[in-house]
C-alpha cells in the first residue's frame, strides 16, 4: 500500500459529536449498538489477519447464529465511507490530484459516494494564500494553502465522486481570514463540498486507524438495512452483524477479535435463503504488514482491485458451517 493513502482517521471529538455522527449512520440504534457496530468494523480494519492454518484441537469455539431478515435495526448511509487527512495533505502538489490516478483508483474501489475530511491539528496552523506558494508543514508552523491547491482537491473529488469536509482556521486566524478561507473552498469545491468543520477537535482522546483491506470487506457488506442478530459465543472474544442490501441477499459479518481461539462459525439460515459463500480478510500471520487480502486478492500496485472467486461454504440441514480462526475476520453471503 504505501504511502499513497495515509488516512488520519482518528475519533477526538467529543463523546456527544461521535453520537450525533452515529444517530445519522445508524437512525434509531441503542447508544451501545453504535459504538459496537463501528468498532466491529474498525476493528476488522486494522487487524493484521492471521492464516487459514488448521485450528489447534481444544482452542476452538462453536459460535452459532440466527438472523430475523424482517428484524431491521437501522439502514446504512450509501455515504457513511470516509477518510480524514491533516490539511497539509492538500498543501503537498500531486497529492489529492487527478494525476494521482493510483489514489483515485483506492477510492473508487471503496465508493463513488464517500466524503474526504480535511482538518486535523494542521488546520488551526493553515493559512489560505490565493497566489502564495503551498507551504507544507507539521504542527504548529505555518502551512500555506493557494488557489492551485484547491483547484486539485476539486478535480479529484469530481474524479472519484466523493465529497469534502473543510475543516476551517479556528485557532490562529482571524474571522475575516477564516471567511475568505471559507468562500475560497465553497467555490472550488462547488457540488462536492459537504461541510464546514467550524474550529479543530477540541480534546486530544486518542482513537483508532482504519484499514483500506478492512474498509472494502466493510463496503462489500456494509450496505441497506441493518438486522437483528442473535448471537451465542461463549466465552470468545467476537462479534457479528447481519445486514440485508436488497431482496435474496443477506450478509453477516464475523470479527474474530480473539487472539488465541478460533470459531467454528454455525449460521443459521433464514426461511427461503439456501446458498452460502464467503470472503475472508487474509495475511501470512498476525504481525504482517504487507501480502494482506480481502477476497483473496491485494491491491494492486496502481491502485485497483478486484474480488478473487468466493470460498463455498459447507452447507447441512440449512445450517452453514465454516472455520473463523482467531484474529481474523469473514464475511458470509446468504442468497436465496
Amino acid at each position: 500500500m504505501g504511502n499513497s493513502l495515509s488516512p488520519s482517521v482518528r475519533s477526538r471529538q467529543p463523546a456527544s459529536d461521535w453520537n450525533e455522527l452515529l444517530n445519522l449512520a445508524f437512525g434509531n440504534m441503542t447508544n451501545d449498538l453504535r459504538f459496537r457496530l463501528r468498532r466491529g468494523f474498525a476493528f476488522a480494519a486494522s487487524l493484521m489477519i492471521a492464516g487459514h492454518a488448521l485450528p489447534d484441537a481444544g482452542q476452538v469455539e462453536t459460535v452459532k447464529i440466527r438472523v430475523d431478515p424482517g428484524a431491521v435495526v437501522s439502514r446504512i448511509s450509501p455515504d457513511f465511507i470516509g477518510l480524514g487527512y491533516e490539511t497539509s495533505a492538500v498543501a503537498q502538489s500531486n497529492f489529492f490530484s487527478v494525476k494521482n490516478t493510483r489514489m483515485v483508483h483506492l477510492y473508487r474501489n471503496l465508493s463513488r459516494r464517500g466524503m474526504v475530511r480535511i482538518g486535523g491539528n494542521i488546520s488551526d496552523h493553515t493559512k489560505y494564500v490565493p497566489d502564495g506558494a503551498a507551504t507544507v508543514h507539521s504542527e504548529k508552523e505555518v502551512t500555506i494553502i493557494n488557489q492551485a491547491n484547491l483547484a486539485e482537491l476539486a478535480g479529484f473529488a469530481r474524479a472519484t465522486g466523493w465529497k469534502v469536509m473543510w475543516g476551517l482556521n479556528m485557532g490562529t486566524s482571524s474571522k475575516e481570514e477564516a471567511a475568505q478561507e471559507a468562500l475560497a473552498v465553497r467555490a472550488a469545491l462547488d457540488g462536492h463540498l459537504h461541510s464546514f468543520e467550524i474550529g479543530n477537535e477540541v480534546d486530544l482522546h486518542n482513537g483508532y486507524d482504519v484499514k483500506y483491506h478492512g474498509m472494502l470487506a466493510f463496503v462489500m457488506a456494509g450496505k441497506g438495512d441493518l438486522l437483528k442478530l442473535d448471537l451465542d459465543k461463549g466465552a470468545i472474544n467476537l462479534a457479528a452483524y447481519a445486514t440485508k442490501p436488497g431482496r435474496g441477499l443477506l450478509w453477516i459479518t464475523v470479527v474474530n477479535k480473539d487472539l488465541s481461539r478460533d470459531a467454528e462459525l454455525e449460521a443459521i439460515l433464514p426461511k427461503g435463503y439456501h446458498t452460502a459463500t464467503a470472503f475472508r480478510l487474509g495475511a501470512p500471520s498476525v504481525q504482517s504488514k504487507d501480502r494482506v487480502t480481502f477476497a483473496g486478492a491485494e491491491v494492486a500496485a496502481d491502485g485497483t482491485w478486484s474480488s478473487g472467486p468466493a470460498e463455498r461454504v459447507l452447507m447441512k440441514e440449512g445450517v452453514a458451517r465454516l472455520p473463523v480462526p482467531h484474529a481474523s475476520a469473514v464475511l458470509v453471503r446468504l442468497q436465496d
